[in-house]
């Protein structure tokens, strides 16, 4: 299930102390660097030392990632300790919007939620409301995979599914997997018997295509702009989207990885976001949704029968 992000254009002054604390300490320390190059010198050594200990870069490309980041430097390195397993790549790409990306891991942080490169890029106000529902319904989000899943879900969706459950006297502790789905397919997975049901409900997911040969064209051009193995990688998602008219991030992913996690590995999947963001932004891929079912599945169906406390992995 992916959603296409915005920027924060709610800004960062409304949020709680750690944003502004955060963004007034960067602040000094760059009015403490301006006042010697003596200081500044030893900022720059300590952030190529920084690089080359958590990124494993050699020093020749530390020492020129320090010079085309001057002024993110501090937030690089508060980023890397707040979401460990990000890749410089990642990070990278977060700096787009340093103010979100500081903004996002604070308020993930503030509700104790495991800050991700993927949560950080959700759409602000999607995701704080998704926040408040899972705290106010007391959702159980049982693991990382469940919890970006519940988190990257359209907030209007999980609303409006709560409130059918409600009506219906069922707790919504019992279908947390599913609350992001369409309404109309939810309630109509609700008012199918249990025992009759033949397929499962996931949340909504994207699929994406080529409107016509122009958009294909465009896509061709658009595509030379990234990386020589983002290319190679996408030219063969091309050949998926026009055999099978259409084509799944999931599936995408499937193929980018070959040709770009063994250069990036723990950044690949990010890398996917931007691109394909990217892509859908300059009118390159058409993207809608639908609903994805799994058939003949009476092994999870059970989990949804009404009197489960579990809920779908």
């Amino acid at each position: 299930m992916v959603l296409v992000q915005k920027p924060d254009e709610s800004g960062t002054n409304s949020r709680k102390g750690g944003t502004s604390e955060f963004k007034d300490h960067l602040l000094t320390e760059k009015r403490e660097e301006s006042d010697s190059s003596s200081k500044k010198e030893m900022t720059t050594k300590k952030f190529v030392v920084f690089l080359m200990k958590k990124f494993g870069m050699s020093k020749g490309k530390a020492m020129e990632e320090a010079f085309v980041h001057p002024n993110n430097r501090k937030i690089i390195m508060w980023l890397k300790k707040e979401i460990p397993e990000a890749s410089f790549i990642a990070i990278n790409d977060l700096l787009r919007h340093p103010d979100h990306a500081i903004s996002q891991t604070s308020m993930l942080k503030e509700h104790s939620i495991p800050p991700s490169i993927r949560l950080v890029g959700v759409e602000p106000l999607n995701l704080k409301t998704n926040i408040k529902l899972s705290e106010k319904h007391k959702l159980p989000l049982v693991d990382r995979l469940e919890q970006m899943q519940f988190f990257m879900s359209k907030s209007s969706n999980v609303e409006t599914n709560i409130e059918t459950l409600k009506e219906k006297g069922l707790d919504p502790k019992q279908f947390v997997s599913a609350l992001g789905a369409s309404p109309s397919e939810f309630r109509e997975f609700l008012d199918t018997p249990p025992e009759e049901r033949t397929k499962l409900y996931h949340p909504i997911i994207s699929r994406y295509k080529f409107l016509d040969d122009a958009m294909k064209k465009h896509f061709e051009y658009l595509i030379t702009r990234l990386r020589p193995d983002e290319e190679k990688a996408f030219k063969e998602i091309e050949m998926n989207i026009e055999g099978n008219g259409g084509t799944t991030k999931n599936e995408m992913w499937e193929i980018f990885k070959k040709h770009v996690e063994h250069r990036h590995p723990g950044a690949a999947l990010a890398r996917l976001d931007v691109n394909v963001s990217y892509l859908v932004k300059d009118h390159g891929l058409e993207r809608w949704e639908e609903m994805e079912t799994l058939l003949n599945r009476p092994d999870l169906l059970h989990k949804y029968n009404g009197n489960s406390n579990r809920t779908l992995q």
